[in-house]
């Protein structure tokens, strides 16, 4: 197997502020419609392009917390990985992401505290802070198909 078959995380003690991992995604329809699905959320401005055509926006766009969604999918997966745990987070939404649109989303240690740390996130569309407790021992998982 190759290294991407694992997630694996890295322990409190070897990150250090400076330390980043960053995800890119193009929102796509399917998106849009999971999220709804799994979340409940069928406002018109996210599931039905005719309504969206005549909103504010002008087309479907994403569940705002989609890209928080994304935050979890990187502290969870990469960094630190299997093992964190949330205690916050903040999030500023700035602009819409609509279907087509890529997002970046880099997250970096900016400060160590007594067993957890501060990430910032500067997204295109969204500016995000999270404190999260990351995990003492080391976690190597099978990645989930």
């Amino acid at each position: 197997m190759t290294r991407t078959d694992y997630i694996e995380n890295r322990t409190y003690d070897e990150i250090q502020v400076g330390d980043s991992a960053s995800l890119t995604r193009t929102l796509k329809p399917e998106d849009i419609q999971l999220f709804a699905v799994m979340s409940g959320d069928v406002n018109p401005a996210h599931v039905d392009p005719e309504y969206a055509k005549s909103s504010m926006f002008h087309e479907v766009i994403a569940h705002d917390v989609w890209g928080g969604a994304l935050i979890s999918t990187v502290l969870r997966t990469q960094f630190p990985g299997p093992g964190t745990s949330y205690i916050d987070q903040t999030l500023h939404f700035s602009r819409s992401v609509g279907v087509g649109d890529t997002i970046t989303l880099t997250l970096t240690a900016t400060r160590k505290f007594d067993r957890w740390f501060a990430t910032s996130s500067p997204a295109e569309s969204r500016a995000a802070s999270c404190a999260i407790t990351a995990p003492t021992a080391h976690a190597k998982r099978k990645r989930a198909a």
